[in-house]
């Protein structure tokens, strides 16, 4: 006897979920960044440029700040929303690590596509 038709259907939306989760994790990868930061008396860590590429980008604006975890990449920490040459982006500020790193800034970067060797 199988199993109900709903069931399944569950099953298939439960598999495509899965893809798409995995296929997210493998297109992009951690790239951690040097950040420029000021440390507020209250506490708050404001960042105020990025380098990427040796290139420096001021951050216009701190638009949040939220403790979250990546979901693209993985690491759990602070999210911030900034406003970087007028365009919004995530930064994150991860806690601390295994390899005795205490806080380390990244962004979750596109992975470029492996090359297809197949003939």
């Amino acid at each position: 006897m199988g199993y109900p038709y709903a069931f399944d259907n569950h099953l298939t939306a439960e598999r495509k979920r899965n893809k798409k989760i995995n296929d997210a994790m493998e297109k992009y990868s951690k790239a951690y960044i040097k950040v420029d930061a000021q440390f507020q008396p209250d506490g708050r860590i404001v960042p105020t440029a990025i380098y990427w590429i040796g290139q420096r980008y001021p951050v216009d604006a701190v638009l949040d700040s939220i403790p979250l975890a990546s979901t693209k990449v993985g690491g759990i920490g602070l999210q911030y929303t900034v406003r970087i040459g007028g365009r919004e982006r995530k930064l994150f500020l991860e806690y601390a690590t295994a390899s005795g790193h205490t806080l380390r800034w990244f962004v979750e970067s596109k992975t470029p596509e492996p090359p297809d060797f197949a003939e």
